[in-house]
């Protein structure tokens, strides 16, 4: 994984712009000027051009980019500020870098290779290399590289770097590029996000900028898109997928690296990008690559790996037997870089000490792409301000713009995936270099990768850890070298935990399997096994003979075998090696060893058997069994005479294979009797002979055994503590989960409640309510409802279409979906059969989460607001029809009605009488006292005097007019109200 991937940017917290570093070559001009023609006057992004230009010339690129840019064009000078909505152009004069979100210059060194000017040469070299790893440092994730068209390689290395801080990167399509030399290299390191033309690459920097810029302004977001349950699904893909868990790595990391993915994608939710994922399996892969992102550089902490080679790894080389080779890992060596390094160093410190050893580095990585390129061992030329000159032109090979690590080297390194948390270490180890990994891990798995680490360790080897990585609760198992560099050397005595718990390393071994007493299992299995060996012995017309398998238990025994064969005293037993009479065992154990090392298919052995008194010579002959394939595996024992004993029965004479030929036979009756014991001396030597080879094997496989007994108990107390810290585990586990269990209920208790009191309000509205969902079936419902609709508690989820109501509107069903397609609320009167009259509205059911999740339909009941308007009308006729104007005015004389005649009468619109103030009408004086007092005066006593009437001239018809008030009744509590008829003056 990359080195400090994420950093935070140097610049001030409020520069929240990103910056785009674009990087071209020869022909870079046109694809500049069209990628500028389509950039937006305002995009909230800063925008650096780096180009190759010879030092000392006047560069017009400047001034000819800003005729196809809508923003400033400025050349970039040391001391500025970068701001957004600006674009910079790098000049001849000096290398253009960048720290706290300023833009600074170096001088660039003059072309050559002496020691220590290698970094400021390459520079000169590759001043976009040199840019894209200022702005990753400086900048972080809002750092964006482009690589335009170009001859060579530089961007290729600097583009690493801007990935490792999680920032993106372009590419110009080859196929556009007036020279693709740049891209192409970019393109084949596999890290390039987007390959577009330049003209594309605007509309695609924007809104790749928005979707980072939501997540900036809600700094929590990620947290809550990407939650535990997201991740876990994230996980359980890319295991699918890749067959590696990455549910141990840290989660701020693997945040970070899934919401970078998601910008590219233009996904808000964590929820969305799971779904992404699932429907596009290439994306898996892509996230596979982005999470183990292979970055890493030649000589990465150029201190750490001085005081490595300068003190602990040359007094290893010093000190290293030569019989025996020096062994290596370097767990997560990306695209190998690492794994050189080590190499180098290690032929230099073997060249300070006068030494040759052999050197074997094991290098491995899950990353299959990066192993490749690891095992090419070509490298783009920006590797020049890594390497010291003096170690590019001793072990690297010039290929155009490219190096490659000589093969002296290449030799010393073996590439080979693996994923050191599951599969098997490497032993017996002089140095395990793991810099930068632990760091990305959680503390659970790093507690089980040292142990492993530990165990693959010889005692006083070396352990090289990254500079932000450290042994934590294992520090006390190592001796710490240089504590700044992180270089470790294990303490003597046994690994940690034994074995390391290997998961999914599995070795099968194939056995014929029999039943405790050395017999097939099943009486059917039986039968069949004794068919076919009887088909077996009849072919080949054997003498009494056994079958047995590996083990040596005896599985089927054909003829009288009684003179080679007796049981053992005590409990019964087949094993062949037990019954065997005297003699017969130590031949038996050779033949049957002899045969299981696989010396041969057929193996024949004679010996002497005791048999009543005395010995007799028996050949035995024993073979592995190929066919049948029931059989297959098993082993034939077969006894028979020697070929020059006679069927007379008399006693045998001759030794065995191995007793040799006997001593010739003297004269005499002791001739016989000599030569009889000097054959049973040889057999008995050949049987002790056979008995010590046996007594060797024997105490070596006990050995080993006692070998992997020691390691297996090692390994069991690791077991046990595991257990142990699971069980704690466990018990803080149950405790969480009844914490939970009491909040879950706590809530469903409130989730009751809150049902509860939401049927009772809507039961107590009296207000006939339906909920219907996106496809208009039932969901819920008042009792109201059942009025107008047949339902029952069974219908929930059956279709509104289905179910009949009382209500006099066929239309229903289409104002429904209406309202779900516009999302607009709908209302309308409806009427029942019985004449009931309510007003209908459909408003769409929104979720919590604003989410559109089907409808309501309520019906309130208007029976009253119709017979009202019904009285109304009616009493507004009942006025029409009278003969005389009347108004009828409050009690602050504003008319509150009026009928036909008196509008005609004052010649104003019947609308605009109806709420204006009478004396605005028409006024008049009587007694000295105004229409206004008078009016009001009778509203204050409350009734009508004995008064003369009221004298108005109307203003709009200038007529002159007399009101006779008359007295309303007003509602308890309501304002007093007069009644006045209007009658024209003779």
């Amino acid at each position: 994984m990359a080195n400090g991937d994420g950093a935070k940017a140097t610049g001030t917290s409020g520069d929240r712009f990103p910056i785009v570093a674009l990087g071209g070559s020869a022909g870079a001009l046109e694809a500049l000027q069209a990628f500028l023609d389509t950039l937006p006057g305002t995009c909230g992004m800063a925008f650096v051009v780096v180009t190759h230009q010879h030092p000392g010339r006047t560069s017009l690129l400047p001034e000819l980019l800003a005729k196809h840019c809508a923003l400033p064009v400025l050349a970039a000078a040391a001391g500025q500020r970068i701001e957004p909505d600006h674009v910079y152009v790098s000049v001849p004069d000096g290398q253009l870098t960048i720290r706290h979100g300023v833009l600074q210059r170096i001088k660039a060194a003059r072309q050559g290779r002496k020691a220590g000017q290698a970094g400021a040469a390459a520079t000169a070299h590759h001043p976009i290399d040199a840019f894209f790893r200022a702005l990753a440092t400086d900048q972080g994730g809002r750092a964006v590289a482009i690589v335009l068209s170009g001859t060579g390689t530089d961007g290729a290395v600097g583009i690493k770097a801007v990935k490792a801080q999680s920032g993106m990167v372009m590419a110009q399509q080859p196929e556009g590029a007036r020279f693709d030399g740049m891209p192409t290299s970019a393109i084949a390191t596999g890290l390039v996000d987007h390959v577009l033309p330049p003209g594309e690459m605007p509309a695609t920097l924007a809104a790749y900028a928005d979707m980072r810029e939501r997540r900036v302004v809600e700094p929590g977001a990620a947290a809550h898109t990407l939650d535990e349950e997201t991740l876990a699904e994230i996980f359980a893909l890319l295991r699918t997928r890749t067959n590696h868990d990455f549910s141990g790595y840290k989660r701020t990391t693997l945040r970070r690296r899934i919401e970078r993915r998601m910008n590219i994608h233009r996904l808000v939710g964590g929820a969305d990008y799971v779904r992404f994922l699932r429907t596009r399996p290439h994306e898996i892969d892509l996230l596979f690559r982005e999470i183990v992102i292979s970055v890493t550089s030649f000589f990465r902490d150029r201190e750490a790996w001085d005081s490595l080679a300068s003190g602990p790894l040359v007094e290893a080389v010093r000190e290293h037997p030569k019989d025996r080779e020096f062994r290596a890992w370097v767990a997560g060596c990306a695209t190998g870089e690492e794994a050189y390094t080590l190499a180098i160093v290690l032929c230099e410190c073997m060249l300070q000490c006068g030494r040759g050893i052999n050197v074997q580095i094991f290098a491995t990585d899950v990353d299959s792409e990066g192993i490749e390129v690891a095992r090419v061992g070509r490298y783009p030329s920006g590797i020049e301000s890594d390497v010291p000159a003096q170690l590019l032109e001793k072990y690297f090979v010039k290929e155009q713009d490219h190096y490659r690590v000589s093969k002296d080297i290449r030799e010393k390194v073996v590439f080979a995936l693996q994923n050191v948390v599951q599969d098997p270490p490497f032993t017996r180890l002089d140095l395990v270099s793991c810099r930068n990994l632990l760091i990305y891990m959680q503390s659970g798995l790093q507690r089980k990768l040292l142990p492993i680490f530990h165990y693959a360790l010889r005692p006083g080897a070396l352990l090289f850890l990254g500079t932000s990585e450290s042994l934590g609760e294992f520090a006390g198992e190592f001796d710490t070298v240089d504590g700044r560099a992180k270089v470790f050397r294990r303490k003597k005595g046994p690994a940690i935990n034994g074995l390391p718990d290997i998961t999914g390393y599995r070795t099968a071994v194939m056995r014929y399997e029999t039943t405790s007493d050395g017999n097939l299992p099943g009486p059917e299995a039986t039968r069949e096994l004794a068919r076919s060996v009887e088909r077996l012995l009849a072919a080949r017309y054997v003498p009494p003979s056994v079958i047995v398998n590996d083990p040596g238990r005896v599985i089927y025994v054909h003829g009288r075998t009684g003179q080679y064969l007796e049981p053992a005293a005590g409990v019964v037993q087949n094993d062949l090696l037990d019954m065997a009479r005297e003699g017969l065992r130590a031949p038996l154990g050779d033949v049957l060893r002899r045969l299981s090392g696989g010396e041969a298919e057929e193996i024949r052995s004679q010996a002497r058997v005791r048999t009543n008194g005395g010995f007799d010579s028996v050949l035995i002959e024993a073979r592995r069994i190929e066919r049948p394939e029931s059989l297959r595996g098993l082993r034939l024992v077969s006894f028979r005479p020697p070929p020059d004993v006679h069927d007379t029965g008399t006693r045998h004479e001759a030794g065995g294979e191995r007793a040799g030929k006997a001593a010739p036979i003297e004269s005499g009756s002791a001739g016989p009797r000599i030569a009889q014991l000097e054959l049973e001396l040889e057999a008995m030597r050949a049987d002790q002979q056979a008995v010590v080879e046996q007594l060797e094997t024997s105490n070596e496989e006990l050995q080993s055994t006692n070998e992997e007994l020691q390691s297996t108990n090692e390994e069991l107390q690791s077991t046990n503590e595991e257990l142990e810290t699971s069980k704690e585990e466990m018990e803080s586990l149950n405790e969480e989960l009844t914490t939970v269990n009491a909040e879950l209920e706590a809530k469903v208790h409130e989730f009751v409640q809150a049902n509860d009191d939401m049927q009772n309000l809507l039961n107590s509205t009296d207000i006939a309510t339906l909920f219907l969902d996106e496809q208009l079936h039932i969901k819920r419902f008042t009792k109201e409802a059942r009025k107008l609709v047949a339902l029952r508690e069974s219908d929930v989820g059956r279709p509104l279409s289905e179910l009949s109501s009382t209500l006099r509107y066929d239309s229903l069903l289409d104002d429904a979906r209406a309202v779900l397609d516009t999302l607009q609320p709908s209302e309308a009167h409806v009427q029942t059969t019985a004449g009931d009259w309510y007003l209908m509205r459909l408003v769409p059911y929104r979720t919590t989460e604003n989410m559109i999740d089907g409808l309501v339909i309520t019906f309130i009941d208007i029976a009253g607001v119709k017979k009202a308007e019904y009285w109304q009308d009616f009493f507004r006729r009942v006025l029409d029809t009278l003969p005389e104007p009347i108004i009828v005015v409050d009690d602050a004389l504003h008319v509150v009605s009026s009928n036909t005649h008196f509008s005609r009468l004052v010649h104003v619109d019947a609308n605009q009488v109806n709420g204006r103030s009478l004396v605005e009408l028409g006024d008049g004086e009587q007694g000295g006292a105004t229409l206004e007092e008078r009016l009001r005066a009778i509203l204050e006593r409350g009734h009508i005097a004995d008064e003369p009437a009221i004298e108005v001239t109307f203003r709009h018809s200038g007529r002159r007019m007399s009101l006779e008030p008359r007295m309303l009744d007003a509602e308890p509590g309501g304002p007093a109200m007069l009644l006045l008829v209007v009658r024209e003056n003779s």
